[in-house]
């Protein structure tokens, strides 16, 4: 299996032109929503672009046990900037165990969003 990526200029380009579109058309702020579950997923993270339009979101989407989760949750946050919102993924079939809402709500930092799948 092969797992895509994204340059992050391509990053950038799609969040400018969301961020534009917002700000022309006065719209309130818009989640700007990134799936990862490694780190070359979006290659060179660190140089994207903040745009106050947009809540941006890294959704860290992996699967398998907690203690997985968990190692994939602290490596794709480790240096992220201070303006990106942490979302998390619970997988009802793949996830052995899959946490339950309580334990998905004592992941620190606290997810901002979570999925089920």
């Amino acid at each position: 299996q092969q797992v895509g990526h994204v340059e992050i200029a391509e990053v950038n380009e799609v969040s400018q032109w969301l961020a534009e579109l917002v700000r022309d058309n006065n719209l309130p702020q818009k989640v700007f929503m990134l799936h990862q579950f490694q780190l070359q997923m979006i290659r060179d993270r660190d140089q994207m672009v903040h745009h106050p339009e947009l809540a941006t979101v890294v959704h860290v989407d992996g699967h398998g046990s907690p203690e997985a989760k968990m190692h994939t949750w602290d490596v794709i946050r480790e240096d992220m900037q201070p303006w990106v919102w942490m979302a998390w993924k619970n997988f009802i079939d793949e996830d052995k165990p899959m946490l339950n809402a309580e334990q998905t709500m004592g992941i620190e930092p606290r997810p901002w969003f979570v999925s089920f799948q």
